[in-house]
């Protein structure tokens, strides 16, 4: 019985809506320093980095996201709450961020 309910949740999450499916809502852009507000990064990704990125979130289970620097993906379990400990700022470019400036989102799915 363990079995067959840990293959069920596993078959459910390969088969989870795409970040398509999902609403993001940008949460606007956000500073950051060397001790990241959202700690975990998730890879460098080229073309649409904040598609790729909510998909690279979504499939950890985490919600909110942010694009850095043009190309830098990051997120954690804890974002929606710590993204804003460094306040807002303006220097975001283009919905992907700049240097230690973050552009964050939140997928709605």
């Amino acid at each position: 019985m363990r079995f067959t309910c840990l293959l069920l949740v596993t078959l459910l999450g390969l088969f989870a809506p795409a970040v398509e499916a999902c609403r993001v809502q940008h949460l606007g852009c956000w500073n950051d320093k060397p001790q990241r507000a959202i700690p975990h990064r998730l890879g460098n990704f080229g073309g649409d980095i904040v598609r790729t990125c909510g998909e690279h979130a979504k499939r950890r289970g985490w919600r909110v996201f942010a694009v850095q620097n043009g190309n830098e993906c990051w997120s954690g379990p804890h974002a929606e709450r710590s993204y804003r400990k460094y306040g807002p700022t303006n220097r975001c470019k283009h919905g992907k961020g700049a240097g230690w400036a973050q552009d964050v989102y939140h997928l709605h799915c």
